[in-house]
């Protein structure tokens, strides 16, 4: 499995390092080129979901990534990753650009003191590709617990 991992800022090395000895390929997304490769699923790491949602504009990834989430990519999520999934943000800076795919019908509390450390949200229309990423965090690692998303 080819994973595409957000590396703007934040976490993504961890998370580069835990997929890998898991067995995952992982390649870097640092620039609109780079989502022209070819990768199985997405990794939005925890960080600043600000600051992520910034750079995905001003360097022409926002909207490309949209769509690949929107058109089935599996996801997975954490912290920030899943503020920028977020349909709704609880805390939102009234005024504050639009910098967040709000894919997800959920709603997400920004905390200022960062405490979403641990809570991950996965996604994804690719349901053999969801099980396998699935599989791959949870069943070999003790510090990821994954959810199956609700069927309509």
């Amino acid at each position: 499995m080819k994973i595409g991992v957000l590396a703007l800022q934040g976490a993504f090395a961890e998370h580069e390092k835990v997929l890998e000895q898991l067995g995952a390929k992982c390649i870097e997304l640092r620039q609109a080129r780079d989502l022209g490769e070819s990768y199985d699923a997405l990794v939005l790491p925890g960080g600043e979901s600000t600051v992520q949602g910034k750079l995905l504009k001003e360097l022409g990834m926002f909207d490309i990534m949209k769509s690949q989430i929107e058109n089935g990519m599996p996801v997975l999520a954490t912290c920030a990753g899943a503020i920028l999934l977020a349909e709704k943000i609880d805390g939102q800076i009234k005024g504050q650009p639009e910098q967040y795919f709000g894919t997800i019908p959920m709603c997400i509390m920004h905390s200022k003191l960062h405490r979403l450390l641990h809570h991950a949200v996965y996604c994804g229309k690719d349901q053999q590709t969801y099980s396998q990423m699935q599989y791959l965090l949870s069943s070999r690692s003790r510090s990821v617990r994954a959810t199956a998303p609700r069927s309509a």
